[in-house]
């Protein structure tokens, strides 16, 4: 068993020399490279089976190899991977042509795959619908790079990918669209115990699969490290009755066998010691778009993390049936890392010791909460946010956001602390909270809350309507005892109407936001029972660093029955908001009357 060492020459392109030049036995050699200005030496290794035939066509293999085995020593190849157990003779099952060019650092560019491709193809009998990449480590940015970096064309000459403990940070995920036309299948295999590759390789093959299922496939090795590639190349590693060979020369191009079409499905999840508890749905349970998660009701809570679907087909999440599930202390039911998901019909009964009834958090984006209830938690009904990571730039502003959000036909009662705790609640930090960026609110009830009823925070274009709000700050603590509190770096989409507090501690509305605030059709009765609490209380926050405009009221037909304090009280304490209007506001049982010497005031003054 014999492997041919070839150099590779690249001149604005691979160019190889003739298959007359080919000696038998281990030959190594090193040439000038240059792109552009640059000139460097690369070294390849190259496979040809026994008997090589020019009149038979050959699947070709490219590998790319690891960071250890960069550098002008061509040698370093054969200490792992696929040139090792080349080395070691072990024979492909399949008579192939195999290509394992060396860089001199890190891995092999995909740049330079389509060189490769062109001269090979030319150069030796190849089935041009059979051509594979493989790559451990650095050499998943080749292979992974061959679909994303470069362009369409190169990726549909692919028939199949595997890769190992393959690297993912350099390649262009802003072109997944391409895999979708390629259809590439891609095979990813990683340690269990690689920790960070584990992570890398999930969220590229979840995203892949979101576009077409069965597309991509990951194995992860339990007690394996970033390495143990051998076993992988040498056939001895299998899942479901294939390993890496037969894997591979399963796909030619015009066959897809991997991918699959079905309709949406019915998912019913496992609930162990009562509580439903999966770190990873994708894994666990592997929901495509469309499908539906049902959660078993009576137990006692349910943790989601890691699942997606896409616009206009979101994963969608029902109880079982219209039993009551909660009662866990730290959450009743509780979603992170997933986006495109809607959360529809659960009746949720905190028992009075759940923290939150219902919490959706880190990396959790374009959802939709529905049709719910929830009753007897010791702090929070819902909550929705994602706290500023500085260890994570993906997990702060900009580089996140909590975007498309709507939550709408839902019933909060009994609450220890807010009944809806929307956006970060924070003071000047850095990094910056993710914001929640275009969110509709709206056919609320929220009904005794020991604190606020309703709290915004740094929320981006809110529309929000016929929200009803009643018995709130029943603990009478101070700043924490708002019927409706549209807090800092809150902005508003269109306007905020038809909204009724009832019956409170504090400010009925208190409003902290930025830019132009459209507020029509408030009825605020019996709020701001504490003293010299005002029925709405508005003052200005400087933007911290978000880029919004000056908070400006536009106020019209509010209705305030019964307040300690003012019936309004503008404070502008920054002396940063900009002149509005405030027309139609009627009051009456009020302590003092208006107190705005900022905006235009038409029509107001007590009922008569």
């Amino acid at each position: 068993m014999k492997a041919i060492i070839f150099p590779l020459v690249l001149c604005l392109g691979w160019t190889l020399q003739s298959n007359a030049q080919l000696q038998e036995g281990l030959n190594s050699s090193t040439v000038n490279i240059l792109t552009g200005q640059e000139k460097y030496e690369v070294n390849a290794v190259i496979w040809l089976p026994p008997n090589y035939n020019p009149s038979k066509k050959y699947p070709l293999l490219i590998y790319g190899h690891g960071s250890g085995q960069a550098g002008p020593d061509l040698s370093k190849l054969y200490e792992d991977g696929l040139p090792a157990v080349l080395k070691e003779g072990f024979r492909p099952p399949e008579d192939c042509v195999i290509i394992c060019p060396q860089r001199s650092s890190y891995g092999v560019l995909p740049e330079w795959l389509p060189g490769i491709l062109d001269d090979a193809v030319k150069r030796f009998s190849i089935d041009p619908t059979r051509i594979y990449l493989t790559g451990t480590s650095a050499g998943g940015m080749m292979c992974y790079g061959s679909q994303l970096n470069i362009s369409p064309n190169l990726a549909k000459r692919i028939a199949a990918i595997c890769v190992l403990s393959g690297a993912t940070q350099d390649i262009h995920q802003a072109n997944l669209a391409w895999w979708s036309v390629s259809k590439t299948p891609v095979w990813a295999i990683v340690g269990g115990e690689d920790q960070s590759y584990v992570r890398q390789n999930i969220i590229l093959i979840n995203s892949l699969n979101q576009l077409i299922h069965g597309i991509a496939k990951i194995s992860i090795r339990p007690g394996i490290g970033h390495g143990g590639w051998k076993d992988v190349y040498n056939g001895s590693f299998t899942e479901d009755g294939k390993n890496f060979w037969s894997w591979l020369f399963q796909f030619r191009l015009g066959k897809d066998p991997l991918v699959t079409i079905r309709p949406p499905h019915r998912i019913l999840m496992k609930a162990v010691d009562s509580q439903v508890y999966s770190t990873d749905v994708t894994r666990d349970y592997d929901p495509m778009p469309g499908d539906t998660l049902v959660i078993p009701t009576g137990i006692r809570s349910f943790l989601l993390r890691n699942f997606r679907g896409v616009a206009g087909k979101p994963v969608v999440i029902v109880p079982a049936d219209q039993g009551w599930l909660g009662g866990y202390g730290p959450f009743s039911g509780n979603i992170t890392y997933a986006q495109h998901f809607k959360v529809v019909g659960f009746h949720i009964d905190g028992a009075g010791i759940t923290n939150f009834g219902l919490v959706i958090g880190a990396q959790a984006s374009d959802f939709e909460v529905a049709q719910c209830e929830i009753r007897n938690t010791h702090s929070i009904g819902l909550c929705a946010k994602q706290n500023p990571d500085a260890s994570y730039p993906g997990g702060s502003w900009p580089g996140f956001a909590m975007r498309n959000v709507s939550l709408h036909d839902i019933t909060v009662r009994n609450t220890g602390t807010e009944g809806f705790y929307i956006g970060y609640t924070f003071d000047v930090i850095k990094p910056l909270a993710s914001p929640l960026i275009s969110v509709d609110i709206y056919n609320i009830r929220i009904d005794s809350t020991g604190w606020d009823g309703l709290q915004l925070s740094n929320c981006q274009g809110v529309r929000m309507h016929d929200v009803d709000i009643r018995h709130y700050g029943l603990k009478d603590e101070r700043g924490q005892r708002a019927g409706l509190l549209i807090g800092g770096m809150v902005t508003v989409r269109d306007q905020v109407s038809r909204v009724q507090v009832i019956d409170g501690t504090g400010a009925g509305l208190q409003i902290f936001g930025r830019g132009l605030m459209r507020l029509s059709g408030f009825t605020l009765t019996n709020v701001a029972k504490s003293w010299q609490e005002s029925a709405v209380f508005v003052n200005d926050y400087a933007d911290f660093g978000y880029g919004l405009p000056p908070l400006q009221l536009e106020f019209s037909k509010f209705r305030i029955d019964g307040s300690s304090g003012h019936a309004l009280m503008v404070v502008n304490g920054n002396h940063s908001m900009k002149p509005g209007k405030v027309e139609q506001f009627a009051f009456q049982h009020t302590g003092s009357g208006i107190s705005d010497d900022v905006d235009q005031l038409q029509g107001t003054g007590e009922k008569p």
